[in-house]
C-alpha cells in the first residue's frame, strides 16, 4: 500500500490511531477520522518514519537469513535432545556439527532405533541444506549491501 501511495505522488503516514486519539470519551470512526484529520491539518500527527521502497526491500534479506538460523537452530537443537535419550554422549569434540564431530555423530546415530535413526539423517539433511542457504543469504546481503 506505501509504495502504491509513493507511486502516486503522496507522502504516507503511520500512526497510530489509538494512541494519538487519547482522552476522547465518545470512540466513534466519525470521529477519530476528524480528530486525526485535525492533528493532520495543524502538523501535530504523531507517526514514525517509513523506509524508501527499495531499502523495505532490503532488509528482507537479513529477515531471511536470521530466520534460516532460527531454523538451524532448531535442528541442532533436535539433534542434541535425541543423542541423551538413547544414551548416547560425545565427548571427543566440543563442537558435534563441525568437521570432525560431524563424522563422529554419523557414526553414533547408527545406534539409534530405526525410525529415529531415520529422522536424525532427515535433520542431518536438512541442517546442511538450510545452511547452504544462509550462505547464499549472506552472498547476497553482500552483493546488495
Amino acid at each position: 500500500m506505501v509504495d502504491e501511495m509513493e507511486q502516486a505522488g503522496h507522502t504516507p503516514l503511520l500512526t497510530n490511531a489509538g494512541k494519538a486519539m487519547m482522552g476522547q470519551i465518545n470512540k466513534t470512526d466519525k470521529l477519530d477520522a476528524k480528530g486525526l484529520a485535525l492533528l493532520l491539518r495543524n502538523r501535530t500527527l504523531p507517526s514514525i518514519w517509513i523506509l524508501l521502497g527499495e531499502l523495505r526491500d532490503q532488509r528482507e534479506l537479513p529477515r531471511m537469513r536470521m530466520t534460516l538460523v532460527r531454523i538451524r537452530t532448531m535442528f541442532k537443537n533436535r539433534i542434541h535432545a535425541t543423542l541423551p535419550k538413547y544414551a548416547i554422549e560425545i565427548y571427543e569434540v566440543c563442537d558435534v556439527f563441525g568437521v570432525s564431530g560431524r563424522k563422529l555423530l554419523k557414526e553414533r546415530i547408527r545406534e539409534l532405533p530405526p525410525q529415529t535413526h531415520h529422522s536424525a539423517e532427515k535433520q542431518l539433511e536438512l541442517l546442511d541444506d538450510v545452511e547452504d542457504q544462509i550462505k547464499e543469504s549472506e552472498l547476497q546481503i553482500k552483493a546488495v549491501v
